[in-house]
Order: C-alpha cells, then sequence, then structure tokens
C-alpha cells in the first residue's frame, strides 16, 4: 500500500465532496414514529395539558334547542307587475332573496316579535334586565374582595321600557339565524335558545310576523297607487278632450279632406296627395320603361353600324327569323354536299344559290322591320313620360300649400293620439287596482311551522371531546417533533451523511468519567464501536485505509482527544502498535487523558532516534510524541513546526501500523488544514446532537480547499439507549460476540 510522505509535493489532494445544499428535509414514517416513541411523555404532557382544560369548558357549555320554521317565496305571484314603480313585488333572483333576508334580520322585525310574543317578561330577558345583586363563582369573589377594599361596582340605573324592549331585540337578534343554500326560494328561520318551547315560539312568531308585513306591504302599496290613479285620470280625460278639440279646428280651417286610403305608413293623406302619389308611381314605372327600352334600342344601332342585326335579343326572338334561319342552314348544307360532286354550273347549284339568297333577303327584312317597332316604342314611352311629368308639375302646385298645413295637423294628431294611450293606460290600471285590493297574499307561503324538539340539538359534548382530544394529542405531537427538530446537532449517521455528504465511518458511545477500563475491554459497545471504525481504517477498502490519521473536529469539545487514544488502543488490542502525535500544542491533553498525573518529557529529550519526545507504551504497544509549539521571531507566539511533524510522521511510518495525529479544532486553530497534506486522510469528530450542521460543513469547506484527503465522520459521545430505539444499534452491539472461535 502507497503512502502518502512530506516529499509527494505534486500532491493536492482529492476533488472536493459536494457540499449538501438546503433542502427540504423529507422525515420518513419510521423516524417520525420514532421520535414520538422517545418523547411520549412529552406527548402525553401536552395532550393533558391541552385536553383538560379544553374538556372542561366543553362539558361547562350550556346544552341549547335548535328549531326552525321554512319560508317559500312565492315568485309566481306576480299580478301586478306593471305597478313595481309604485310598490314592493317580490321578483325571484337572488337579489330579491337576500333583501328578504336582510327584512328578517332587521330590528324593526325582531321589535314586532318581541312584541307579539312578549319576550321581555320572559325569565331569560328579566335575568339580563334585572340581573342580581351578587355574583357566583369567580366573579362573586371578585366582587366580595372588591367590597372588603371599598371599590364597590356602581350599579346602573333601572332600565326604561324603551330600553328593555332594545335588550330584547338585541338578545332575540343573536338567537335567530336566517338561511337559504342559495338554490332554492326557501328561507329557512332558525331559532336557538336554552327552553325548547320559547326557540318554536320564536321560530313561529317569526314567519308569522313576515308573512303580515308582506301582506300588509302589499296592501298599502295598492292603496296608494289606486288614490293617485284615481286623481291622475280625471286630469288626463281633460288633455285628451282638448287634444282633439284642436284637431278638428284647425282640419275644418284648413280645408284639410282626409282619405279613405291609409298610406303605406299606416296615416290618411288628402285626396290631392293620394293623387299626387299615385301620379309621382306612374312616373317611376314609365321612366324605368323608358330607360329599358332606350338601352336596347342602343344595342340595335349598334348592330346596325356593326352590319348585322341577328345577334339582338328581339331578333333571335323572332319565330319568323328562327324558321328562316333553320331554312337557310337546311338549303347550306344540300349545297355543300353538291359541291363535292357536280360542277359549279350545274342547274341544281344554280338554284339553291337563288334560294338562299332570297331566304338571306327575307331575314334582312325581318331585322329591319324589328328595329323600326323597337324606335316606335321608344318614342310612345317618351310621349308618355312627358305627359306624366307635366301632370306632375301640375300637382305640385296643389300639393305644396296642402303640406305646410298638414305637417302641423299631423303633430296634433301626434299629442292628441298620446293623451288617448296615457289616458287609456291609466284607466285600465285603476280598474285592476279596484279589482284586486281586497284579494291580495303575501308573496310568501309558509311551508312549515316550527316544532318543539324532542331533546337537545347541542352541544354535541362528545364529538367535541373527541375532536378536542384529537386536535391535543395532534399538538402535542407536533409539540414533541418541533422540540426534537430544535435540538441543534447530528442525531443519526443517516443525517450526517444526508446534510454534510461525510461518509460516516461509525459511531461511539459515551464513555462517562472511568474511560481506562473502557480502553481494556473488549465486549463493550464503545470498544466494540470503536475496533469496527479501526478496522475499516486499517482494512477496509482504499477510498478510507489511511496509515497516518488526523483526528480533528469543528469545535472544542467534541471528544476528539479521547477518540484517537480509543483508536490507538483499539489497534494494539488487535496485535498491532500504534503512535498518537498531540500536536494540540495549546492544549496537550492525549496523556492527561490516559494517565491524570503525566507529564511529557523535557524539551530535547529523545526517545527514540527520529522520534523526539517520545513516551513508550503509555498504553500497550501504544506510545505518544507530545509536541511543543515553537517560537517564532517577532510576535514571540508559539506555532506549529509542520516540518518537524512532517520528519516524525515519514519516520514513524515504518515502525507503527497507525500513526494518530490529534489536532486542534479546525474552525478555532487552523493546523488542522496546514497539516492535512502530511497525512493520508482526516477523521472528523462530530459530536453527538451537539454539533450543528453549519460548523461541520465549514469545516469540510476549510479542509477541502487545503487538498486535505477527508475520510469521513465519527458521531462521539452518542446515548446509545437513546440512539438504539429507532435502530437497534446498542441491542446489537451489547450481545456477545458468538462465532467459531468461540463454539
Amino acid at each position: 500500500m502507497t503512502m502518502l510522505s512530506l516529499r509527494d509535493e505534486a500532491f493536492v489532494g482529492p476533488s472536493p465532496l459536494p457540499l449538501a445544499t438546503t433542502v427540504a428535509e423529507h422525515v420518513p414514517l419510521s423516524q417520525g414514529l420514532g421520535v414520538l416513541r422517545r418523547r411520549r411523555w412529552t406527548v402525553a404532557l401536552i395532550t393533558a395539558g391541552l385536553f383538560i382544560p379544553l374538556a372542561a369548558v366543553i362539558l361547562s357549555i350550556p346544552r341549547y334547542y335548535e328549531t326552525q320554521s321554512s319560508l317559500l317565496v312565492d315568485t309566481g305571484k306576480t299580478e301586478f307587475t306593471d305597478l313595481q314603480a309604485h310598490g314592493g313585488a317580490v321578483t325571484g333572483d337572488t337579489l330579491m332573496i337576500h333583501s328578504q333576508t336582510d327584512i328578517l334580520l332587521s330590528r324593526d322585525m325582531a321589535g314586532k316579535v318581541v312584541d307579539r310574543i312578549d319576550l321581555v317578561h320572559r325569565p331569560e330577558l328579566q335575568r339580563l334586565i334585572h340581573p342580581p345583586a351578587t355574583s357566583t363563582g369567580v366573579w362573586g369573589i371578585i366582587d366580595d374582595v372588591r367590597h372588603r377594599l371599598g371599590f364597590d361596582r356602581v350599579r346602573p340605573p333601572p332600565l326604561t321600557a324603551a330600553e328593555q324592549r332594545q335588550l330584547a331585540v338585541d338578545w332575540l337578534l343573536g338567537h335567530v339565524s336566517i338561511r337559504n343554500d342559495g338554490r332554492s326560494y326557501t328561507i329557512a328561520i332558525i331559532a336557538k335558545t336554552n327552553d325548547t318551547a320559547l326557540s318554536a315560539k320564536i321560530a313561529n312568531a317569526y314567519a308569522s310576523v313576515y308573512l303580515d308585513f308582506m301582506r300588509d306591504l302589499k296592501i298599502t302599496t295598492l292603496d296608494h297607487a289606486h288614490a293617485w290613479l284615481n286623481g291622475q285620470i280625471g286630469v288626463l280625460q281633460s288633455r285628451v278632450a282638448e287634444a282633439e278639440g284642436r284637431v278638428e279646428e284647425f282640419r275644418r280651417a284648413h280645408g284639410l279632406i282626409l282619405s279613405q286610403e291609409v298610406s303605406r305608413d299606416g296615416d290618411q293623406t288628402t285626396l290631392t296627395g293620394r293623387r299626387m302619389s299615385r301620379v309621382d308611381i306612374a312616373l317611376t314605372e314609365a321612366s324605368n320603361k323608358l330607360a329599358e327600352q332606350q338601352s336596347i334600342y342602343d344595342q340595335v344601332q349598334a348592330a346596325r353600324h356593326g352590319g348585322s342585326l341577328g345577334a339582338l335579343p328581339a331578333v333571335v326572338a323572332s319565330p319568323l327569323v328562327q324558321r328562316l334561319s333553320g331554312e337557310l342552314a337546311e338549303l347550306e348544307k344540300q349545297r355543300a354536299g353538291l359541291e363535292a360532286t357536280d360542277m359549279s354550273e350545274s342547274p341544281r347549284l344554280v338554284r339553291l344559290a337563288s334560294s338562299i339568297a332570297g331566304l338571306r333577303a327575307q331575314i334582312g327584312a325581318e331585322e329591319s322591320h324589328i328595329a323600326g317597332s323597337l324606335r316606335a316604342q321608344l318614342e310612345a314611352t317618351r310621349a308618355e313620360v312627358a305627359t306624366l311629368e307635366g301632370r306632375v308639375h301640375d300637382l305640385k302646385g296643389a300639393v305644396a300649400g296642402e303640406n305646410v298645413a298638414e305637417v302641423q295637423l299631423r303633430q296634433l294628431v301626434s299629442e292628441a293620439e298620446a293623451a288617448r294611450a296615457v289616458y287609456r293606460d291609466y284607466l285600465t290600471r285603476f280598474e285592476q287596482t279596484s279589482a284586486q285590493a281586497a284579494m291580495q297574499e303575501p308573496d310568501a307561503v309558509l311551508i312549515s311551522y316550527a316544532q318543539t324538539p324532542l331533546g337537545p340539538s347541542g352541544p354535541h359534548r362528545g364529538q367535541l371531546i373527541g375532536a378536542g382530544g384529537l386536535v391535543s394529542l395532534a399538538l402535542g405531537c407536533l409539540g414533541a417533533i418541533m422540540l426534537e427538530r430544535r435540538r441543534p446537532g447530528v442525531r443519526t449517521l443517516e443525517q450526517l451523511e444526508q446534510r454534510t455528504t461525510l461518509f460516516p465511518l461509525g459511531v461511539v458511545p459515551f464513555a462517562g468519567r472511568e474511560r481506562r477500563p473502557l480502553l481494556e475491554s473488549r465486549v463493550s459497545s464503545y470498544t466494540l464501536s470503536i475496533d469496527h471504525i479501526c478496522n475499516m481504517l486499517r482494512h477496509g477498502d482504499d477510498r478510507f485505509r489511511a496509515q497516518v490519521v488526523l483526528v480533528t473536529s469543528a469545535l472544542p469539545g467534541e471528544g476528539k482527544t479521547f477518540l484517537s487514544v480509543a483508536l490507538a488502543a483499539s489497534t494494539a488490542r488487535n496485535d498491532g502498535r500504534a503512535l498518537i502525535i498531540d500536536a494540540d500544542i495549546r492544549r496537550n491533553q492525549v496523556g492527561v487523558s490516559i494517565r491524570p498525573n503525566f507529564r511529557p518529557p523535557q524539551e530535547g529529550a529523545t526517545g527514540a532516534p527520529g522520534l523526539p519526545g517520545l513516551t513508550r507504551d503509555i498504553l500497550s504497544n501504544v506510545d505518544l510524541i507530545t509536541l511543543r509549539g515553537t517560537r517564532t521571531s517577532g510576535n514571540g507566539r508559539y506555532l506549529l513546526d509542520l516540518k518537524k511533524l512532517g520528519a516524525i510522521i515519514a519516520e514513524a511510518r515504518t515502525l507503527y501500523d497507525l500513526i494518530l495525529v490529534d489536532m486542534p479544532p479546525a474552525l478555532v486553530i487552523p493546523d488542522a488544514a496546514a497539516a492535512g497534506r502530511l497525512v493520508d486522510g482526516a477523521v472528523i469528530a462530530v459530536r453527538w446532537q451537539r454539533t450543528e450542521m453549519d460548523a461541520v460543513l465549514t469545516t469540510m469547506r476549510r479542509l477541502h480547499a487545503c487538498g486535505v484527503r477527508v475520510l469521513g465522520g465519527i458521531l462521539t459521545q452518542a446515548d446509545m439507549n437513546d440512539l438504539g430505539r429507532d435502530s437497534g444499534m446498542h441491542a446489537y452491539l451489547a450481545q456477545e460476540p458468538y462465532g467459531y472461535d468461540n463454539a
């Protein structure tokens, strides 16, 4: 096995391991149950401390009786929807339901219920109106003390009748609730008191008062509407008569005689206006006809200049032209056949040519005749248009005078019709209110009356106590877990590896005050744990095997010094020879931890060649070298002589199986990081449940930055009874070793 020496200048250490990042810690269920088992008394105390007063409060809650009456808001009764501007007809929507709920919870409604059931004189209210002169319970004791000290409370003056009623209203509103599920028009009135009969009485009284209120509201609204309509009808009747009189007087004054026909917009016109309208329509039709014929004649003229009238629609549609064209096509076909067999001077060809020429002449004559007919129609239409334009011109003069007067007349007629429509509408409403005034019912129906409860509605003490017990237990478990999480250090090897990526070499039990017997025992859990760790360092995988091991910690008090002694003693028990180098020059405690009266050799003493300050067999097969600092020039401080340490390590490699270098805490003195290049690897001692995680991470970063090979971490001073409850470690280590040698 190749070991690192002082001469390995090219060694820069292993690549730094990835340090743990701050992530959300997921606690396994088994670990959480283990925490609860360890802290079962904490859980029990927290649970009992919460549950006992909670149960006392639940048992002291007085029983109450709850009952309800149900109302259905009847949205179908909307006979007077045209009177919504004046009345309070109910509409079936969400806003209406909320409005009815607000009405039920109003103080006026509650006051009517108080008056109807005479709530002021009930015993429940009398105790509030006339409180007893002396209090009971805790308040009685307080009043007695105040009386002895001369600080008696000033009793308030008696309440007036109005104040008693207001107090009853406040009490009632605190014991009544209105509910609606938002999906129907049903409103539930729920009363909750300490008396069964009173609960039913309040719920039924509320429903009855509400129905009476809605009925009175509609009757009052109709009465107001009837009186108002009666006053308006006479005024409107006079307005209609005046408007119709003005229309007739204006018509006679301007001689406007209405036609019996009605125009397209539904209005009657005068005779002159009606005649003007007809002539205007005829002129429009004649003008359209003239434009159409002019277009056709323009096509004829264009075809005549082009030399062919045969393509005109009128010519193509002519039956005579169609017949002559068919005969001409037949003769052309016959001539084409004869030209292939006869000579050009053949009599048959001559006769066919003559017939073809005659047919073409007839077609040309017919085309000219059709063109002449179209021209004649065009001229006739022009004459008709001119005649109609003359008539229109003559009628315009007559109509112009009537138009001005007709406009004024139509305005007067519109005013009369508007007055008549308003009068008719008001008269219809008046008849409706007169007929329906005595037939009003509230826009709500009582579905069910409130029944007297057969038993208390609550509180459900069993359920509340059960829920309180579960909540108390949950809070107790949560408190135990929070207390567990507030413990600053590492508890298990799994936490050490997960949070720092530091390989866990093992866990060492707490040694107590009598440490020397532990070093000599072979069957204790302490020595067995140390033997396993030492065996890994000496004979384990190459990643952890080392001859020269630097032992350090993050902070003082981690147990690194006795860990070094224990590892050396384990090597000696297993037929090896170990050397401990006490390099903590400010606190050389290795020798004292073994022998309380130990004194290191004097400066300059040589126990063996190349090993200054050697103390042989401080334990069996364990030697000790206690280093002292060298004084530097200038400031006079003592520093660790790294060259001397390197020379000692180089000399001791051939003499010892395991060399342990006890260094000061890495976060206090940086000697461990500086000397890390001289050893094969470093071991970090982490005190169980004491060393904070940030300190371990900072130590690792410093060692990695200096190229130190970190072999792993060891949990020291662990309570195996506590730790073993989860993992069974203590029970396993406490067993006697059985094997072939013990058979």
